[in-house]
This record gives C-alpha cells, structure tokens and sequence, in this order.
C-alpha cells in the first residue's frame, strides 16, 4: 500500500514539474518574443498545414497520372503516413482535451487562436510527417540531403512558430513531432511489407 502511494505521489509531482518546466519555457518562446516577429511566424504556421497536406496528394495526383508503378506505392505510402498522423493526433486531443495556453494563462496572448484542444500539436505532426516523409522517398538520390535539410528546417520553423505565437506548449509540439516521424517511419516500414 505504501509504495502503490509513494509511486501515485512520484507521478503526480512529476507532473507538476512538467507543467511548470511547460510554463516556463513557453515564457520565454512567447512573453518575451521579438512582436514584430509575430506577422512572419503567422505566415509559417499557416503555410504549415498547407505544404504537408498539399504534398502528399499532389505527388500522388501526379503518379498516378503517369501510371508510375513505384509512384502508385509511394502514393500509398505519402497518403496512409498523414492519414495515420492525423487520425492518432485527433485521438489524443479529443482524448486529452489539454487548454490552450492562452485559455489558462491571459499573458500567451499574441491575437492568434486556434480551434481545438491544445495536445499533442496537430501543426507539427502533419509537418514531421512531411519532412520525414521526403527524407525517406529522396534517400539514394543525389539531393537527399539539401532536401531533407531544408524539410526538417521548415518543420522545425512551423513547429516553433506554434508557440512563438502562444497557441501551444513546448510539449505540445515535441509530442506531435515525434507522432509525425514515428507514424511515417511505421506506415513506409507496413507498405514495403505490404507491397513485398
């Protein structure tokens, strides 16, 4: 009985901890910001959604109607990857139902608001899954790595613009990365298989 609650008084003070390391790094990323920032980071985290969406089902438009055999796989790869991001997202936030920074504390507060609950990052998992995603289908071409570089550059941008502008914290947005790069590794690993 004690060790079930020394180890229930652990987890909780854990949390507190973590809550509060939350807290205090979003502070720094969003109370004392650069403001004039604030349009740009605006842009990045708008655009966000936008490429790693946009990606998957254009390069899947464009391989199909080239009736491209290794495209058609891919296709399948690129379009599951972000279905399985998206839909294991949702779960947790719809699950968790985490509050938005900015409705638990009035000083993250920079204008921008966002319309569901607050973990894991919707933002940054679709956008690891997009630079995961490219670095997989380029690895062995000979613009591997710019391309890469450049992927994981803009999703780390996108990742961090989410709380430059207060709309989520730090764990928030590491928690979505890691869904995005963990469901694409899974979801290329299960078509190989499939396709084999």
């Amino acid at each position: 009985m004690k060790q079930a609650v020394l180890i229930v008084a652990l987890l909780f003070s854990f949390q507190l901890d973590a809550q509060s390391m939350d807290y205090r790094l979003l502070r720094q990323f969003h109370v004392e910001r650069n403001v004039k920032l604030d349009p740009a980071f605006s842009f990045v985290t708008d655009a966000g959604p936008v490429v790693s969406l946009a990606f998957p089902f254009g390069y899947a438009l464009g391989a199909l109607s080239q009736k491209y055999d290794v495209g058609y796989q891919n296709s399948v790869f690129l379009l599951a990857s972000m279905g399985s991001t998206l839909g294991l997202t949702s779960l947790l936030k719809y699950s968790i139902k985490r509050e938005r920074p900015y409705e638990t504390y009035s000083e993250f507060n920079s204008g921008y608001t966002a319309h569901s609950p607050s973990f894991p990052s919707g933002h940054s998992s679709s956008i690891f899954a997009f630079a995961t995603s490219t670095m997989l289908l380029t690895r062995g071409m000979k613009y591997h790595v710019p391309v890469s570089i450049t992927s994981f550059a803009f999703a780390g941008t996108v990742a961090y613009s989410r709380m430059h502008l207060g709309v989520h914290y730090p764990s928030d947005v590491l928690v979505g990365a890691l869904i995005g790069i963990g469901s694409t590794i899974l979801t290329q690993w299960a078509t190989n298989k499939i396709f084999q």
